[in-house]
């Protein structure tokens, strides 16, 4: 694969929020799930703070859920506000916004607690400035309400 096809593939994958985010959720709960039970039968451990099952329940809430939810919204933005979907630099920020978030919760004995909370809540509060800009920059006010929940999530 030559440099043109390579950065064909990254436009892809990042021209729409729902690519990266519904496959990062995905792939992220059946990690979650395997590390989980390796735990749980005494194959691994984790660096987390968090017992077992509570890393594991933050990960499908705060991981797999809001990586959903993510690329819910992002698909759902443009038929809102009528503008293009949110792509490319901003799309990845908020993409790894999420996988630092994932690397920060598994490693928190070693990040710290508050470091690794800051690092996961990033993804929500990006998320969250994405939606109320879309809304704001299409002048679209029926749509304000949604801002709420979002707010209250994030």
């Amino acid at each position: 694969m030559n440099g043109a096809q390579h950065r064909g593939v990254f436009d892809t994958i990042f021209s729409q929020g729902f690519r990266p985010l519904f496959f990062g959720a995905g792939l992220g709960a059946a990690i979650a799930v395997a590390i989980w039970l390796s735990i749980l039968r005494g194959d691994a451990t984790l660096t987390t703070s968090f017992a077992p099952t509570r890393w594991h329940a933050h990960e499908m809430l705060f991981g797999a859920a809001a990586a959903a939810l993510g690329g819910f919204v992002l698909t759902a933005i443009p038929n809102w506000t009528g503008r293009t979907p949110v792509r490319g630099t901003p799309l990845v920020v908020l993409v790894t916004a999420w996988l630092v978030g994932r690397i920060a919760l598994a490693t928190s004995a070693i990040v710290g607690n508050l470091q690794a909370a800051v690092l996961d809540l990033s993804f929500l509060a990006i998320l969250f400035a994405l939606v109320v800009r879309e809304i704001v920059a299409a002048r679209i006010w029926r749509h304000a309400p949604a801002i709420r929940p979002a707010l209250a999530t994030s």
